[in-house]
């Protein structure tokens, strides 16, 4: 009761709160609708067409991760020298994310222009969905360098909360995908009809004008701590050992968990196509499902590490807790209208009746397992990861996923035959077991550690 009180009724503490969450959750809501018509428009040429840019994108959603993992652990550090004011070592740690990004994004540019057809089929055996899926492959592999130095860029903005820049490329970046998307794809006003190469076109061109509006405006604004200067990549071998030791463990979480997706995804393609069209379709509405929470993850890991190392221990009590009542109270109504729109959401794909109870049965499970998915990310992404505590949670995500989803997906799908929605469910049990360990290990306070001294 005494922290929902103090959520209520404390102004100053919600003011904080937003000013960082809305920013990071305008940008994901945006980029959520916007993807959601991105699907909807592929869809339209019917499963094998979706399917394809779908696990495509799995393909791309792997180099992601690993893009993410770095830069996570240098918004950790850049968070908590921001809370000390130590803008010299904000600039290093940028430097040192940037070069570990760029070492990522051409080794992946490599593998997606010359191996694109090997990759697809890690995922699928339909020879007309490696087709398609390499042609968009090969195009969208360009654009690899310019989201990794975008990343960089924007986790140092975002852990020194100048938001606005990074969210406002993002959804101008998006904007002009989707538009883009409805020239190329269907040969819109006088534009090439290219289909799912239209797609890859309109991704790789914003995601070159999302780069360079960044870059433009750091100039302008003249941020001093984020401006490329020879001396951001002047590292020296304490601060490597110091960088890579929390670094190389959240690389190592995020590598793991896109491992166990991908392989996810693999048993959902191999059940049939159908059963991957409707998977890709509901990841979608998921990831839009989770707009609000993702602002609240980001946004509560970035006061929390900017309070980690101003040494305000009080704040840190204070933020983490309500952090979790806000997602856990919220979670429960979006799981609601989940499971409420499941019935009508389908109308809006041109995908088979089969396909479609697929479509509709999922979105009831992850309707069920909604609440402990949030929080499970808030716990991952905010709480843990802006203390340091990144050799814990790559356990808390690697023992779950391998020891449970994974052995259970399999089972399900190849052993027992269940119908895709079931095997989902079955997955989604690794779910509660995080759970259970990362608030145990929240309330043990073990996982607060302070970077910046």
């Amino acid at each position: 009761m005494k922290i929902i009180k103090e959520i209520l009724f404390d102004a100053a503490f919600i003011k904080k709160m937003l000013s960082v969450a809305v920013p990071i959750s305008a940008q994901f809501f945006v980029t959520s609708v916007l993807n959601m018509i991105d699907v909807i428009m592929i869809g339209q040429s019917g499963e094998v067409p979706v399917t394809s840019v779908g696990i495509a994108n799995q393909v791309y959603f792997v180099f992601s991760v690993f893009i993410f993992g770095i830069s996570a652990g240098t918004a950790i550090f850049s968070a908590q020298y921001w809370g000390k004011k130590d803008y010299r070592n904000i600039q290093v740690t940028m430097g040192s994310g940037i070069s570990m990004n760029a070492i990522i994004a051409l080794l992946f540019t490599s593998a997606a222009l010359f191996l694109p057809a090997v990759l697809m089929s890690l995922y699928t055996k339909d020879t007309a969905v490696i087709q398609l899926g390499s042609q968009y492959l090969r195009i969208v592999a360009v654009s690899c360098i310019f989201t990794a130095v975008t990343a960089s860029f924007s986790a140092v903005l975002r852990s020194t909360e100048k938001l606005i820049l990074p969210t406002t490329a993002s959804i101008i970046a998006i904007a002009l995908n989707t538009c883009l998307n409805y020239l190329l794809i269907f040969g819109k006003f006088g534009f090439p009809e290219m289909g799912v190469r239209g797609a890859a076109y309109a991704t790789l061109i914003a995601r070159i004008i999302e780069c360079m509006i960044i870059m433009v405006f750091i100039y302008i604004k003249k941020y001093d701590y984020v401006h490329p200067k020879r001396d951001m990549f002047r590292f020296t071998f304490v601060f490597v050992k110091r960088y890579l030791h929390v670094v190389l463990p959240s690389l190592m979480t995020e590598a793991a968990w896109a491992v166990c997706v991908t392989i996810y995804m693999s048993i959902y393609a191999r059940i049939s196509t159908d059963a991957a069209a409707a998977v890709n379709i509901a990841a979608t509405i998921e990831m839009f499902a989770f707009v609000f929470f993702i602002g609240i993850g980001h946004g509560s890991g970035i006061l929390i590490g900017n309070s980690i190392g101003s040494g305000d221990r009080a704040m840190i009590k204070k933020l983490t807790g309500s952090s979790m009542f806000i997602v856990i109270f919220f979670s429960v109504i979006v799981s609601a209208l989940i499971m409420s729109a499941s019935y009508s959401v389908t109308g809006f794909y041109k995908i088979k009746p089969e396909t479609a109870v697929y479509l509709k049965n999922i979105l009831i499970v992850l309707g069920l397992f909604f609440s402990v998915k949030t929080s499970n990310m808030l716990f991952v992404d905010g709480i843990l990861r802006s203390g340091g505590d990144t050799g814990f949670t790559f356990f808390l995500n690697f023992i779950p996923m391998y020891l449970i989803g994974i052995p259970a997906g399999l089972i399900g799908a190849f052993v027992l035959n269940l119908p895709v929605y079931y095997v989902y469910a079955l997955v989604c049990v690794e779910e509660i077991v995080r759970f259970a360990a990362g608030y145990l290990r929240i309330r043990s306070g073990r996982w607060i550690n302070n970077l910046s001294v």
